[in-house]
């Protein structure tokens, strides 16, 4: 090419398929540009982080279905060392560890989990979601009555599954305290009308209360 001023020049080597290649050069007017020399590569395909999580997630998952406890936990530690903030890589870790009945090292991960859990209510206090999260990580750590004050500040009417509050409600029959158990149990059976279980948990609440009467009923 004529024309071109003296100097140093940066020059792209580009082409679909193949990596892109930077190179500087000295050019001298009047003069040849020396020979460049180079290979250019197949261009790296670079996935999308949370696609590759995703497909990792879905193969733990299929471990653990499998019974495979400890290759699920191997490829949720992996996830862990490279995605630090996503707490719920904690809770499946705990998992593993409680279907191995490994109580001890399920509390340590679901404890992780509590506190980020925690940090994001800081955030978002009404959150319902953040807070059935939380109800059911502290009863998994056998803080029943932590889980019970969480709970008691949810509003029961969106809640889509019983069991967190069946628990709640079976913590506050056994702490004495039948009146807060009937009115949670209250709740939960106008709520979820066709779960039996409700209606025999309130009448244990009744039983703890000796409201005999009500208790047959």
């Amino acid at each position: 090419l004529n024309g071109l001023a003296g100097g140093q020049w940066n020059i792209d080597f580009v082409k679909p398929g193949l990596e892109t290649i930077q190179r500087t050069t000295g050019i001298t007017e009047g003069g040849r540009m020396p020979a460049l020399n180079l290979t250019m590569k197949k261009e790296e395909v670079k996935e999308d982080p949370s696609v590759v999580a995703t497909r990792e997630l879905q193969r733990a998952e299929t471990l653990l279905q499998a019974g495979k406890f400890a290759d699920a936990r191997a490829i949720y530690a992996d996830l862990l060392t490279k995605h630090p903030e996503v707490f719920q890589l904690h809770i499946n870790m705990g998992r593993t560890y409680a279907m191995e009945s490994n109580n001890e090292k399920a509390a340590e991960h679901f404890k992780q989990a509590v506190v980020a859990v925690r940090a994001l209510l800081e955030k978002d206090p009404e959150s319902e979601d953040n807070k059935t999260i939380l109800a059911f990580l502290l009863q998994n750590i056998g803080d029943s009555a932590e889980a019970a004050k969480v709970l008691s500040s949810m509003d029961v009417t969106k809640a889509k599954d019983p069991t967190l509050f069946i628990n709640a409600a079976i913590h506050y029959i056994n702490a004495n305290d039948a009146p807060q158990a009937i009115a949670l149990l209250d709740k939960l059976v106008a709520q979820f009308p066709s779960e039996a279980v409700l209606t025999y948990y309130r009448g244990r609440a009744y039983l703890a209360a000796s409201k005999w009467d009500e208790a047959r009923a």
